[in-house]
């Protein structure tokens, strides 16, 4: 009777636990607005992010962005190279970007 409650214990709080979040920084390539498909240069290695709408952009002072996603639309505001980190967490199995911040990290 003990195992079984443990073991319902043990599931209760398995499903409790968010998704782990990862953080990748890297640089800015391009941003296909069509697709929402966002392209990270990280290592010299280009990694593909699919963007909903539901992506929390924050400026480098910690802000949220007005433009959202499409910021990466604005040629005049996203350059190619610039710095940016991209959180993702894992839901129902699937990498999800949750947020991405624009500039450097602080370490």
């Amino acid at each position: 009777m003990e195992r079984l409650a443990l073991a319902a214990l043990g599931l209760v709080l398995l499903n409790a636990v968010p998704g782990l979040a990862a953080e990748k920084s890297g640089t800015f390539v391009r941003y296909e607005s069509a697709k929402k498909v966002l392209t990270v240069k990280t290592d010299d290695m280009e990694t593909e992010y699919q963007l909903t709408d539901a992506v929390k952009l924050c400026t480098s002072k910690g802000e949220p962005a007005k433009q959202g996603i499409e910021l990466f639309s604005d040629r005049q505001r996203a350059k190619v190279g610039a710095p940016l980190t991209v959180i993702t967490e894992t839901k129902n199995g699937k990498e999800v970007v949750v947020e991405i911040k624009l500039g450097r990290t602080k370490k």
